[in-house]
């Protein structure tokens, strides 16, 4: 028995063949395995600051420094160069502004030529006469002494402006050249080119643009002349002139101030009268002011043998 199963054994283990794995059976090839990325370790905290240069020696930071220093250096130096002029030109405008005398004036009649007439209820020319003597502008100007108050406010002005433009130029060439300003600053420090002639001299100077046109002015109201006829105290007709302001202001490209040269004027006023206001008829003069209305009664006192009126 036990020798027939190793006979059995035998014959099927010399019949049968070697088996060998199929090729989808086949063990995949292992890959290499790559080494592990490094990671970064934790931050550091975050701080305020700016960006270093390449180089890392921190001058972007220094230059970003100087910028800013030099913007609010100059903007604080801009301040109180405004300030400064600012009081300089507000004295020279209260003595430009002062109230002004009128000038010397005289007024007369041409006689009235009645040959011509020739209608009772006619109306016929009746002349004036109005003769004006001019002096030098200031000395209408009232005050002890306004010429030289004036000369010596603008002359303090005038150095004021040179010596503040000396101060900024010192101060902005510590910074880089061509430093970005603001927009309204730069406005502020444009200039303006300024002149007065006076009877005497010139002054010529350079001074801020917005505070020159704001302060070199005159606001004072001018005076005018008012000629008329007068007859039983009524006024028959008004005739109006400008009277010459003592200081001519030209605001352009630039600004010039001129001083009133003395000179003198004559002007003739031919008003229509009829024989009735003839009777009695008398010249009046009145300074008012410019724009305002005189009243349309008149005072008249005495009139001249030669026919002059007041």
């Amino acid at each position: 028995m036990n020798l027939a199963v190793l006979l059995l054994v035998g014959l099927l283990g010399g019949c049968m063949k070697p088996t060998t794995p199929l090729p989808s059976q086949a063990p995949a090839p292992q890959k290499a395995q790559k080494p592990p990325f490094e990671i970064d370790g934790l931050p550091p905290a975050l701080t305020a600051g700016c960006f270093d240069d390449a180089d890392g020696d921190g001058s972007a930071c220094d230059r970003l420094d100087l910028l800013e220093d030099g913007q609010k250096t100059l903007q604080r130096l801009h301040r109180q160069q405004t300030i400064e002029m600012t009081a300089a030109l507000e004295n020279v405008h209260s003595i430009m502004n002062r109230p002004a005398n009128t000038p010397t004036v005289r007024l007369s009649a041409n006689p009235l030529d009645t040959t011509a007439w020739v209608d009772p209820m006619g109306v016929y020319p009746a002349t004036l006469v109005l003769r004006i003597e001019y002096s030098r502008g200031l000395d209408y100007l009232r005050g002890s002494d306004t010429v030289n108050e004036l000369k010596t406010a603008l002359y303090q002005a005038k150095r004021l402006a040179e010596t503040q433009k000396i101060q900024w130029r010192k101060q902005k060439n510590k910074y880089p050249r061509n430093i970005v300003l603001p927009d309204d600053l730069n406005r502020e420090r444009a200039t303006v080119a300024v002149r007065f002639n006076f009877v005497d001299e010139t002054l010529n100077m350079t001074l801020p643009d917005r505070l020159a046109r704001k302060h070199l002015s005159r606001e004072t109201v001018p005076w005018d002349a008012v000629v008329a006829h007068v007859s039983n105290k009524e006024i028959v007709q008004p005739h109006r002139l400008q009277l010459a302001s003592p200081l001519m202001i030209k605001a352009g490209g630039s600004i010039e101030i001129v001083e009133l040269s003395p000179s003198l004027d004559r002007r003739e006023f031919v008003s229509r009268v009829t024989p009735q206001e003839a009777c009695g008829l008398a010249g009046e003069l009145r300074f008012v002011a410019r724009d305002s209305t005189p009243p349309m009664r008149a005072k008249p006192q005495g009139v001249a043998q030669s026919g002059g009126g007041r």
